[in-house]
Formats: C-alpha cells, structure tokens, sequence
C-alpha cells in the first residue's frame, strides 16, 4: 500500500534491462535447449577431433650455486627464485631464440613449421602461440611443451630452442666474465704505472733528504736549530734589555722637560758672586739716590731728573736680573741635557749592538727553519709515498688473486642445466576432444543465452517486480503463481481459496487481504477497486478469491461487478439470476437493494451489471448516483469490493477510483507492457488516490507468439515434472520435520 497524496514516486519511463534476471528467468529454457544443442553437437565433436603428439624438454634453475673457488662467496637466488625463474622463461619465449631454432632445423623438418610464402618472423610468431614455456610448480623445472598433429621434427625444435638459449645464456656469462676480467686488468696496468711513479718520486725525494728509510729518518738540521733557537733567546733577551734602558732614559729626559727649573736658577744665581756684588752696587746707588730725592721740595726742577734716573737704574737692575735668569736657565738646562744624551747615546748604541746581533742569528735561525721544515715536508712526503706504496702493491695482489680467481670461475658451471632434452613421440599423446568438448558446450548454452538476452532486451513486457517498481514506484505484493504449475489441476484459479487454501497462490490472496484488513483497520478503508492494467489478466477470478479470502477478516463482504463491457463475475460464479443489476440503478429503473445477489458458497453478496448494456446505454448512465449509493452500502457491508474494467481503457474505472478508499491493480506477468503500467501509474497518481497497490499475476492467460507457444509446449512437461519432484520433496521434508 502507499498513500499517494504526499508526493510522487520516483519512476524509469523505460523498462530497464536485468541481465541477472534474464538468467534466472529463462534458466529452464538455457538448460533444456541448450543441453538439446550440446548433445547434438557431441558427435561433431567426435568427428572432428584429432589426436596430436606432444613432446617435452626441461631446463633445472639451481636455487643457490657453490663458486668454482671462492669458497666463502655463495650466490643464492632463494629470495627472489619465482621471479629469477620467471625472467627466464620469458626470455626464452623471446622471438629472435625461436627464429635461430627453426633456422636450424634439417629442411626436411623445416618445411613442417615455415609453410611456402611465409616469412621466418611471422612462422617463430604463429610457432611462439603454440610453444608451452612454464615454471613447473613446487620443482626447479623450466618445461618447454609443443603439441602438434605432426610428430616430425617437434624434438629437434625443442632442443634447439634448449640449446641455443643456453649457448646465449653462457655467452652472456662469459662475456660478463670477461668485462671484468678486462676491467681488471686496466685497473692492475693502472696501479703498475702508478707503482713506478711512486718509487721514482721516493727515490728522488730520498736523494734529497739524505735517507732512504723515511721510517726511521731524522731531520739533520733539528740540532743546528735548537742551537740556534737557544743563541736567539739570549740575544734577544740582550736586545730586550737594551731596548728597555734606552726607552726608560728616553722616558726620563721627556719626564725632566716636564719639571721647572727655576729653583736651580735662582740657587744658580744665589751661588754666583759676580751677580750678587752688581745687585749689590746697585742697591746701594738707588738707596743713596731715594735718599737724595727725600731733600728734595716738589717743586725742585732737579727732582724730575733724579726720579728718571732712580727709574732708568731700576729698570737697569731687573733687566740685568733677567738676563743673568736666562742665562742661567739656559746653562742648567744644556747641562742637565747633555748628561741625559750622553746616556741615551751609550744606550743606543748598545742597543744597535743587540739589534743586529738578533736580526743575524733570526736570519740564520730562519734559514735553518726553512731547510728544517723542506726537509720535515719531504720525509712525511716520502712516508705517505711508502704507504701508498705498499696500499697500491696490496691492491695489485689482489687483483691478481681476482683475475685467477675470474679466469677459473669463467669456465665453472652456470645456475641454468639442460635437464632433459626432448624425445621423438612414438604415439599420440591425446586428442583435441575435450578442448571441442568445452568449445561446443560453451557455444551452445551461450547462444541460447544470447537469445533469452536478446528476446529481453527488446521484450517491453513485465517480467519481474523490479519491473512493476521501476514503472509503479513501489514493490507488489506477493506474486501470484501460475496456478496451473503449482496447483492440483481439477480446481478453477478463481476457487483455488476454496477448494486449494494450502496452495502457494491461495497464500499470495490470503497475503493480499491481510494488507487490505491492515488499510481498513488503520485508515478506516471499506472499499477497495481492483482494475487490470489490461484485459484477461485475471482481475476478476483476484477479486474473488479475496473477497473470499476476506470473510475470514470480517463479515458482511459485498463485490460489485462494474465491469460492463465484459461482465464475468456470473459466469464465474454461475449465480444465474433475473433481478435487476447496476446498469438498472444507474438509470433510476432499481432500487439498489433489489439489485443484491448472494453466493451461499463464499457467503458474498454481489451487485451485477444486470445485462451487457449497449453503447448507448452506457453513455445515458448517471453517475451521480454512485456515491450516495455506495454511501449507503458501507453502512451495511463491512467492506466492499468493485471489479472494475481495465484503467487504460475506461474512463468510469476512473470515477469509481475516485469514491474508492483504495486501488489493487493487477498485472498480468508476460502479458502486461510496461508502457502500460506506467500510463496506469501516472494517472492513479494524478487523481491522487489514497492508496494502491499492486498485483503481479502470473497465472493469467499470457501474450505469447508462436514462438513462446511452441516453446512452452516443449517445456510444459519438465515444468510438471519439476513441480512434482519439488512436492515429493516437501512431502518428505515435512515427514522428516
């Protein structure tokens, strides 16, 4: 059920192809006809097998090989064994290995496998399609296979193919020996020119240091250096010490132009008598002369003469006193000079002395420093040259003990051997039986596979519930079996809940009314309208086993026969009766009540048509009416059912969907378009009914060609055997339970 005034349901316009469908669909057809075809073409199998000669070599890949003579140097591959082993059997498919094989051949057996206008390349390629190159599983075994319906020069082929991939194989290994081997011997022509090199550059070097054991030589001038290393010191400590009183006296005379020597002056001058008797005469004079002047008035004219000449001795005498100053400045200070440079000179030259008695022994002590450090360099030189030396004649011993060593192993056993070579066939080995076997088997289910594919990929049918929800939006409900697969075969579909209530197809209708109880108790649903998506899809013979089906739910159950272009229901039913029917309502010539008809069988009330009406008769009907009265009814009746004609066909199926409280919608299964589903679909949809659900019936006639009529005949007794064999066992299964 689905409520559809919500919104619409998502649905394909196109059907939508179900490949796994079509094989469980058409399984028995795949299994019947194409078991026919196989069987029919087991004698052309038969006729047109064969029978071919194989013939074999082997090739044994050692896993870890032992080296001629470096014991300790092992080579194992058991890491990376499958991929060694595959490498090489891909290497030996190569084109070229093929091509020299068949080249070798004698022509008798050439000719066998290089047919007349064909090229060497394109017979290795047709050849290289046929050869078998493969691991053999949980061995050591290269196998090379080749079946053909010839048997002559098949070995030959195969052996050569052996031997010149392992001709290759040694060439590869020899020649990689001998890369090596010539490396080597460039590197020992290398370290022997390098030799000589080394001991020409130390004999030279020996020459010039004096010393042919730079292990043990001592540098000559490291005495004369310490010697005079020590001379150095002391004449250098000499001119230290010269230099130190030099710059103290130097110091002292700038110290001493710093101090005053005015008190040495004026001592100077006090210790001279000559000055000392002038200042003296001097005095005196001016004190007799300021004695004089005190007796003479201001205004005596000698008074001006005689202060002029108390100022002219006055200014005599100071200037006598400073030049005896300046004189005596001068003496003190040449005098105090002249001991200090008499100093500085002793001083100076003594340190001239040391200064060049150091510079002598620096220059002599440099010298030897250098000689010292020419000859230090050229004894380490030497040494590294002995080491080099003797590292390089290491190296070349080895490389000799390699190239005896490569020479021998060069001539050693590989990790590919021939195991066994192929052997001319005395007989057929087999026949290509089996491979047409499979090939014919395969061919006939896959065609009648590609037909039931075909058939449905063009078939716009409704084949399956997917496709009734791809078209409808929703899944049906349960699938109504073909009753005449399924059932007993004396009991009509349309009792099958009467007479057959244990069938699958009685189950189906039973499920079908326990949904519609669900609706009416849970939406307060009391009439549900069943139309068919076409016509003879068993819509009626549905709705009466429901209606049946549903007395077990509730009571007082009435079916109302609207379909007035093809009323069945009284065939159906043989309720034969001659009161008036719906046709009479629906033109006011009835009552309602006189037009009710009741099957004491089902205990089902029905409401038929009456009579066919014609044309013209239905188009005069009054509609109107149809609501009131079916108001009336679901007073009375507690649920009601209308079988209705077809949706796509009539437009009263559509008004009477509109006062149903639900829609069921039968589909024909094989019969039914999808086009049509989904036309029936769209319009249930738009009209907005409360609920629908959907039928799939396979039961029904079906729309079937010649084709699908010949072949359901052909399959209609596996069909009935199968179905028996299916009852036995659900016999035995409820036995046994």
């Amino acid at each position: 059920m689905k409520n559809s005034a919500s919104s619409l349901p998502e649905r394909k316009k196109t059907k939508l192809f179900d490949p796994i469908g079509t094989i469980a669909r058409h399984w028995m057809e795949i299994a019947v006809f194409g078991t026919i075809i196989f069987i029919l073409t087991i004698p052309c199998s038969l006729f047109i097998s064969e029978p071919f000669y194989t013939v074999e070599g082997r090739i044994m890949v050692a896993p870890a090989l032992n080296t001629f003579i470096i014991r300790n140097e092992e080579t194992p591959i058991t890491g990376y064994y499958n991929a060694y082993v595959r490498t090489h059997v891909n290497r030996i498919q190569d084109l070229d290995i093929v091509e020299k094989a068949i080249d070798r051949l004698d022509p008798e057996f050439r000719s066998t496998f290089v047919p007349e206008d064909v090229s060497l390349s394109i017979a290795a390629s047709n050849l290289l399609r046929r050869l078998q190159i493969l691991h053999m599983t949980g061995t050591h075994l290269i196998t090379l296979k080749l079946d053909d319906k010839n048997p002559y020069g098949m070995a030959e082929l195969i052996n050569n193919i052996i031997e010149i991939y392992m001709e290759k194989i040694q060439n590869e290994g020899e020649g990689k020996d001998y890369r090596r081997l010539m490396y080597l011997q460039n590197e020992k022509d290398k370290l022997e020119e390098g030799i000589i090199a080394q001991t020409r550059l130390s004999q030279e070097i020996a020459k010039e240091t004096g010393t042919f054991s730079f292990k043990t030589a001592d540098n000559i001038y490291n005495t004369q250096f310490e010697s005079i290393q020590e001379e150095y010191i002391q004449a250098y400590s000499a001119r230290v010490e010269k230099e130190t009183m030099l710059n103290a006296y130097i110091q002292q005379k700038e110290a001493l132009t710093k101090i005053s020597i005015d008190p040495l002056v004026e001592e100077f001058l006090m210790q001279s008598t000559s000055t000392q008797q002038l200042y003296a005469r001097t005095y005196q004079e001016l004190q007799d002369l300021h004695a004089l002047l005190s007796t003479y008035t201001l205004d005596n004219p000698d008074r001006d003469k005689l202060e002029t000449r108390i100022r002219t001795i006055e200014e005599t005498l100071q200037q006598l006193k400073d030049n005896e100053k300046i004189k005596a400045a001068y003496i003190i200070s040449e005098k105090r000079s002249l001991g200090l440079e008499e100093k500085i000179i002793s001083a100076r030259a003594e340190y001239t002395a040391a200064k060049m008695a150091e510079d002598e022994l620096l220059t002599k002590r440099d010298e030897i420093l250098a000689k010292r450090s020419m000859i230090s360099q050229k004894i380490l030189s030497g040494k590294q040259i002995d080491e080099r030396l003797e590292h390089m004649r290491n190296l070349l011993n080895k490389i000799d003990e390699r190239i005896s060593d490569l020479t021998l192993e060069s001539k050693s056993s590989g990790r590919l051997q021939i195991e066994s070579y192929a052997k001319i066939p005395q007989r057929p080995s087999g026949s290509n039986f089996k491979k047409l076997f499979v090939l014919f088997f395969l061919l006939a289910y896959g065609i009648v596979v590609m037909i039931c594919v075909g058939f449905d990929i063009f078939d716009k049918r409704i084949r399956d519930r997917k496709d009734i929800f791809h078209g409808l939006g929703s899944h049906p409900t349960w699938p109504i079996s073909n009753y005449r697969f399924t059932g007993k075969g004396i009991v009509p579909f349309s009792r099958v809940t009467l007479d057959d209530s244990s069938n699958v197809v009685a189950k189906a209708i039973q499920s079908l009314s326990i949904r519609i109880d669900k609706e009416r108790k849970e939406h307060h649903s009391q009439c549900a309208l069943f139309t068919g998506i076409d016509n003879t899809c068993g819509t009626t013979e549905i709705l009466l086993n429901t209606a049946y089906a549903f007395t077990k739910l509730c009571s007082k159950i009435l079916v109302i026969d609207a379909q007035f272009d093809h009323p069945c229901i009284e065939t159906i039913t043989r309720t034969g009766t001659t009161k008036s029917g719906l046709i009479d309502f629906l033109h006011n010539k009835a009552d309602i009540k006189d037009c009710i008809v009741h099957d004491y069988e089902r205990c089902i009330d029905y409401i038929l048509p009456g009579h066919t009406p014609s044309p013209g008769e239905l188009a005069s009907l009054d509609l109107s009416t149809f609501p009131q009265m079916l108001g009336e009814l679901k007073k009375e009746y507690s649920f009601i059912f209308i079988d209705a004609s077809p949706i796509l066909s009539s437009d009263i199926t559509e008004y009477l969907a509109l006062q149903s409280d639900m829609v069921i919608t039968v589909i024909q299964g094989d019969k039914s378009l999808y086009e049509d589903l989904y036309m029936a679909g769209d319009i249930l949809f738009r009209l907005e009914i409360q609920a629908i659900a959907a039928v799939l019936n396979w039961g029904a006639p079906r729309n079937l060609n010649s084709g699908q009529i010949l072949i359901s005949r052909i399959l209609w007794p596996v069909e009935k055997l199968l179905a028996k064999i299916m009852r036995k066992d659900l016999k035995y299964v409820k036995y046994f339970l």
